[in-house]
C-alpha cells in the first residue's frame, strides 16, 4: 500500500519507507542488500555531492550503465537535488549516445565500468563535456564515485523538491529520425501512484519482492515496476547483466526465483521468449531443470502483450502448466488483445491456477 500522504514527490520514497521500515530491505544485487535506511542515506549523500558540484534546480545529470543496485541512491539523489536524471540507453552506439548528451546537456556523466571507452568516444565531439564520473570501476580518465561523493552530509538538502520539478528524461528509441527526450515531472508520477493504488498490475506490497528485468534506462523498468514497488515497501531484485538471448543467464531467472521468493517479474514478449526457451516451462513432468516448489511462492507473470498475441498465445497452454504454487498468477496486461475479444487476454484480468 503506498502511503499518499508521506510521498508526495519521488524524492520522498526513501525516507517514507525509512520511517516506516527502515531495516527492510530495498533493493538485492548478487549478494549486496541495500536497506531502506541506508537507500535514504546513500540518496542524500548524492543529492548533497550533487549540489556541491554545481548542479542546479532543472539542470540534468545523465547515465550510461546497465542495471545496477547504485542506480536508485543517483536517480534519487537526483531527486533530492531538484535535477533531472537523463538514463541513456546503454545499448546505443557512441555516436547514437553523444547526440543524446549534446541535446540534454548534462552537468555530470555517471558511466558503468562497460563503457568507459564509449562514453569517452561519445563525448570527444561535444563542445560542453560533462563531468565524468565512474559509477562503479576505475578509469584513468574517470573521477572515482567515491572521490566525487567525499564527505557528502547523510542529511537532506534544505530545498524541498517540488511537484512541477523534471525528475526524468527518456530518450526515444530513434528508429525513425533523431531520439527525442520526453520529460517526465513529479506530477506525473504523483498522479501514476495515485492510479497504481486502485489498478492491479501496478499494486504492490510491502512483502512482495519484484525482478526487474527491464532495463533500468526504460520506463517500465525505471518506475513501472522499480519505482512503485519501493513506494510500496516491497523489495527490489536486480538480477545484474541482462541477457535474455543468453541461455546460461535466462536459466538463472529461475533459480532466483526460488532462492528470493520471488512474487513478480514483469516482462514483455521479448523476455517470455527468452523464458520459454528453457526446459522449466516443461513442468508437466518435471523435466529439464529445478521448478520452484515452496507451497507460499507467488510467482506471477506480468505480460505486457502490445502486438504479440500469437506468442502469448503459444505461451499460455505452457504457462498453465507451470504450477510452482497452489497461489500462482498469470496477469495478462494485453492491451491489443483486447480488441478481437479473445475472453482469455482481457486487459488487467488475472487469472488464478
Amino acid at each position: 500500500m503506498i502511503d499518499l500522504e508521506a510521498i508526495r514527490t519521488l524524492a520522498d520514497i526513501p525516507v517514507a519507507q525509512a520511517r516506516a521500515r527502515g531495516q527492510a530491505v530495498a533493493v538485492k544485487y548478487g549478494d549486496r542488500e541495500t536497506s531502506f535506511t541506508e537507500l535514504d542515506a546513500q540518496s542524500n549523500r548524492v543529492a548533497n555531492a550533487l549540489l556541491a558540484s554545481g548542479v542546479a534546480p532543472g539542470d540534468r545529470v545523465s547515465v550510461l550503465t546497465k542495471n545496477h543496485d547504485a542506480w536508485y541512491p543517483l536517480f534519487f539523489g537526483t531527486a533530492r537535488a531538484r535535477a533531472c536524471l537523463a538514463p541513456i540507453n546503454c545499448r546505443l552506439a557512441a555516436g547514437e549516445i553523444g547526440f543524446i548528451l549534446g541535446d540534454a546537456a548534462p552537468t555530470l556523466l555517471f558511466v558503468g565500468e562497460d563503457f568507459f571507452d564509449t562514453a569517452l568516444a561519445a563525448v570527444a565531439g561535444l563542445a560542453d563535456k560533462p563531468r565524468l564520473v565512474a559509477l562503479y570501476g576505475a578509469h584513468p580518465d574517470f573521477e572515482s564515485f567515491d572521490a566525487w561523493l567525499g564527505d557528502a552530509a547523510a542529511t537532506p538538502p534544505a530545498d524541498a523538491p517540488q511537484l512541477a520539478d523534471d525528475v526524468l528524461q527518456l530518450y526515444t528509441s530513434g528508429t525513425t529520425g533523431r531520439p527525442k527526450g520526453v520529460v517526465l515531472a513529479n506530477k506525473n508520477y504523483r498522479r501514476f501512484l495515485e492510479m497504481a493504488t486502485e489498478v492491479d498490475g501496478f499494486a504492490y506490497g510491502e512483502d512482495e519482492t519484484v525482478m526487474i528485468v527491464m532495463p533500468l534506462f526504460h520506463v517500465a523498468g525505471a518506475f513501472v515496476y522499480g519505482l512503485s514497488t519501493l513506494s510500496a515497501g516491497g523489495t527490489l531484485l536486480i538480477p545484474g547483466r541482462l541477457g535474455m538471448r543468453n541461455a546460461a543467464f535466462v536459466k538463472t531467472i529461475w533459480q532466483q526465483v526460488e532462492r528470493h521468493r520471488i512474487t513478480v517479474i514483469g516482462a514483455v514478449p521479448t523476455v517470455l521468449a527468452g523464458l520459454n526457451g528453457v526446459p522449466v516451462w516443461r513442468l508437466a513432468d518435471r523435466g529439464g531443470c529445478a521448478a520452484p516448489r515452496a507451497q507460499d511462492l507467488r510467482l506471477r507473470f506480468r505480460a505486457i502483450l502490445w502486438h504479440d498475441r500469437k506468442l502469448g498465445r503459444r505461451i499460455l497452454p505452457l504457462a498453465r502448466r507451470a504450477r510452482p504454487a497452489r497461489q500462482t498468477y498469470l496477469l495478462w496486461s494485453a492491451m491489443a488483445a483486447d480488441r478481437d475479444g479473445d475472453p482469455r487476454w482481457r486487459g488487467a484480468a488475472a487469472r488464478r491456477r
